[in-house]
């Protein structure tokens, strides 16, 4: 998973969906304590594009409110 601009780590929580009846794949949201968030429907991640060839493992989803990210991480700045 990607770190931040400035070299910093980057914290992460994963997140498993409740997979649909008779669905054997895992689905995993992955947050960053960036805001960014990622998502996976298998156990590993596929290896993906995700505009690069660096064969990430997860779809980059989108961006949290700075908000949202407090209440997951808590302050940790």
């Amino acid at each position: 998973m990607p770190t931040m601009a400035n070299g910093k780590s980057i914290l992460y929580k994963e997140y498993r969906v409740k997979p649909i009846v008779n669905d054997n794949n895992v689905h995993r949201i992955v947050v960053g304590s960036d805001g960014s968030y990622y998502y996976t429907n298998t156990h590993y991640g596929d290896t993906i594009r995700n505009n690069s060839s660096s064969g990430i493992p997860f779809y980059k989803a989108g961006k949290l409110p700075q908000g949202t990210i407090k209440q997951i991480f808590g302050d940790i700045q």
